[in-house]
């Protein structure tokens, strides 16, 4: 298999095992093993330094992209866990090679992964969030010594072939752009009334786009943003703890980073990719997904089924492209977050 279509068929087995993952009961919201990690254990065996550190750049814009948070502040906390955790394994691999057992590289990569994300998501959210750092450390840990346990177990199939005519298309740059921008517009925003409109105005976009709005997360992150921003009191108290500076202040914070998800996860079932090596690993993704699917039996057996794999049939998606109403939403955030700032200045 050639380089580029191994990145490829790594980064889709990635997305692949993440969505098997998000299946999977989850006792603690947000907190998951990261089964979608196996692909940077298994690589570092397979791939030279270029392609490994392209695998883990890949691996974190599918995952973005799937979930909807590509061009939000979420983003950032992601790649910065993805990329701090890949260039540690890599660099303690080629250093110390086979000299360092795999769960010591995983638990390592697992650590870094932990200290950069609780660091940008307190540049994010609050500097309050920092106190969750030791508990993140102790999970992670945990997690990346699962993931090591089985990747010594468990192995993808080598000189994996591709079959099928990927469908080619363009890039809907045009769209992305506006959608960056529409983001840029709600990042310097900060009245709650606008912020409002604008997340409501996200969610209708997200919906006309057909995507699948899912009320809990946004509950969830909304209250977990606005309950570390009280931790910093700021103004006149309210009541108890609660101050009118703060409440403001994660008002603001949980309203616009919603509208940002919102605008990313419009975004993701709007613009394609076709005509990037993101659109082959897109349909090698569709392939494992179908055969993960249709196959019976417990996890273990499907998953071993999708890794043992040796060809792939590719899968072609199904993307509706940018629509008319979208756009025009999309537009009438970005003109009312304009005004907004504007009119404060």
């Amino acid at each position: 298999m050639r380089s580029p279509t191994e990145v490829a068929y790594l980064a889709a087995l990635s997305l692949t095992l993440s969505i098997v993952e998000a299946g999977l009961p989850q006792a603690i919201p947000f907190l998951r093993i990261g089964l979608a990690n196996l692909v940077l254990l298994w690589a570092l065996e397979r791939l030279c330094a270029k392609d490994y550190l392209a695998l883990a750049a890949l691996k974190w814009f599918l995952s973005c992209l799937v979930s909807g948070i590509l061009i939000s502040p979420y983003a950032l906390v992601s790649l910065s866990g993805n990329a701090a955790s890949a260039l540690a394994m890599l660099l303690v691999h080629k250093v110390a090679g086979n000299r360092l057992s795999l769960y010591s590289v995983s638990a390592l990569g697992a650590w870094m992964s932990a200290l950069a994300q609780m660091g940008a998501t307190s540049l994010i959210i609050s500097s309050t969030v920092m106190r969750l750092l030791p508990f993140m450390l102790v999970f992670n840990t945990a997690a990346g010594l699962v993931t090591a346990f089985i990747a010594l177990r468990l192995e993808p199939a080598r000189d994996v072939r591709v079959e099928g005519v990927r469908e080619k298309g363009r890039t809907g740059w045009a769209s992305l752009i506006l959608f960056l921008v529409a983001i840029l517009a709600l990042a310097l925003t900060d009245g709650i009334a606008t912020l409002a409109i604008c997340f409501a105005l996200a969610l209708l976009s997200c919906h006309m786009a057909g995507r699948r709005i899912r009320p809990v997360p946004y509950i969830i992150a909304m209250v977990g943003i606005i309950v570390f921003s009280l931790l910093a009191p700021s103004g006149r108290v309210l009541w108890l703890f609660v101050t009118e500076g703060a409440l403001r202040e994660g008002l603001s914070k949980a309203l616009r980073l919603s509208a940002m998800v919102a605008l990313s996860q419009t975004m993701t079932a709007s613009v394609s990719f076709s005509s990037l090596i993101l659109g082959e690993a897109l349909a090698i993704n569709a392939s494992l997904s179908a055969l993960f699917s249709r196959t019976e039996g417990s996890i273990r057996k499907r998953l071993t089924e999708v890794l043992s794999c040796r060809t792939i049939v590719l899968v072609q998606g199904d993307r509706r492209g940018t629509t008319a109403p979208v756009t025009v939403i999309t537009l009438a955030i970005t003109l009312l977050a304009i005004i907004s700032r504007l009119c404060i200045v």
